[in-house]
């Protein structure tokens, strides 16, 4: 699975996640502008000399903000490869992973830490799926993005137990395996070492939710069941009903009553903070270089700004990525939308979704028959409609 964004995170004590939501926020006033219906092709906007077209095999790829990490699997429990491409077409660097012969069940998949800068391959329970936790059934290797340093978390459960990851843990969680309860967490430190934390070891009343940037994130109920969520010894939010991490920036939604998006970094200075009425979706997203998204409310750090983008993408469409600049890529019923500030939205032929956007490229994937092309393009190439 293509893994570039945060995923959505519920408190409590389980590996559950997601639940729903149809509460509504609002922004900070940006005009909007209704779709013109004009159709343009990707060319049509310059992007049509990539900086990198691949072909990879689809079974574990993982966008990073540099370029894109990838597996090629020999076959017979031989070594797996791991590579990492730069956008520029250069390999980074290139590990060897030992494979496992018996695989049936079984599927390769990545997990990331974006506050330390390391993405990890781990075999898992089933077909991959980034909304739900999977059984984990091996060790876990993990590669430093900037240098291909590696190491491995070894993955260890007592008899009667069970161990599960998730796409933005890298470590695991175990518990006993007839219920959802979490008693141990592993993860990586800010030196990249394996530690332990255990449940009992929490106040009363807390809750381990996973790790980042070599710091557990872990929740505790207040009187009059107030949550309060910790990154570290640091509080940075108060009771959410959803949670999404990546980078430095924390963001949080709270409960209806409160019907507030709050975008933190991890020393709990608040960043955005929006109520009100905008269309959300059950999913918040961390781009790459810390835009938030959360259904057509999207934050945009480089302009120190919120949007509520209501009113200026396609009635239906759903914000699937946005550039640093507030170029807005939208998908409805596998439409593609391209959406500036203060423009109409166009609607982009020949493709079926969005770009993932990194600081500096805006990547499209295509998969077909157990392979994934991979085409980039730098941002600076994009001419937008006027």
């Amino acid at each position: 699975m293509i893994a570039a964004l945060a995923i959505v995170l519920t408190t409590g004590c389980t590996p559950t996640l997601p639940f729903t939501t149809s509460r509504d926020f609002s922004s900070l006033s940006w005009p909007g502008v209704a779709p013109t219906g004009d159709t343009l092709a990707p060319a049509d906007l310059g992007l049509s000399a990539p900086s990198l077209e691949i072909e990879v095999s689809s079974m574990a790829t993982h966008v990073a903000a540099d370029g894109i990490v990838h597996v090629t699997d020999p076959g017979r429990g031989r070594d797996l490869v791991v590579e990492m491409t730069g956008w520029d077409g250069h390999q980074r660097w290139r590990a060897e992973v030992p494979g496992l012969a018996d695989r049936e069940g079984l599927t390769l998949r990545t997990s990331v830490d974006s506050g330390l800068g390391v993405v990890a391959i781990w075999w898992g329970v089933g077909e991959p799926d980034d909304t739900v936790w999977a059984e984990l059934v091996s060790d876990i290797t993990w590669f430093e993005l900037d240098s291909g340093r590696s190491g491995t978390i070894v993955t260890s459960v007592v008899a009667g137990e069970s161990a599960w990851t998730h796409s933005t843990l890298v470590g695991y969680f175990s518990g006993p395996a007839d219920s959802n309860a979490i008693s141990f967490m592993a993860h990586l430190d800010a030196d990249l070492n394996p530690v332990e934390s255990w449940a009992g070891a929490y106040p009363p009343g807390s809750s381990i939710l996973g790790a980042v940037a070599g710091q557990p994130v872990w929740s505790r109920l207040q009187l009059g069941d107030h949550e309060w969520i910790f990154v570290g010894d640091t509080m940075v939010a108060e009771d959410p009903s959803w949670l999404v991490w990546g980078g430095d920036t924390f963001v949080a939604e709270e409960l209806p009553d409160g019907r507030r998006l709050l975008v933190t970094g991890w020393d709990g200075r608040v960043r955005a903070e929006t109520t009100g009425a905008c269309s959300l979706s059950e999913m918040l997203m961390v781009g790459l270089g810390g835009e938030v998204i959360s259904g057509n409310l999207v934050h945009l750090p480089e302009l120190g700004r919120t949007v509520c983008l209501d009113r200026w993408i396609p009635p239906g469409a759903q914000v699937s990525s946005v550039t640093p600049d507030g170029t807005v890529f939208s998908v409805r019923h596998n439409e593609v939308y391209l959406t500036t500030i203060g423009q109409p939205a166009v609607h982009l032929t020949g493709l079926s979704d969005a770009p993932i956007v990194t600081p500096t490229h805006l990547v499209f994937v295509e998969d077909s028959r157990g392979t994934r092309r991979i085409t980039a393009y730098a941002i600076g190439d994009l001419q937008l409609p006027v």
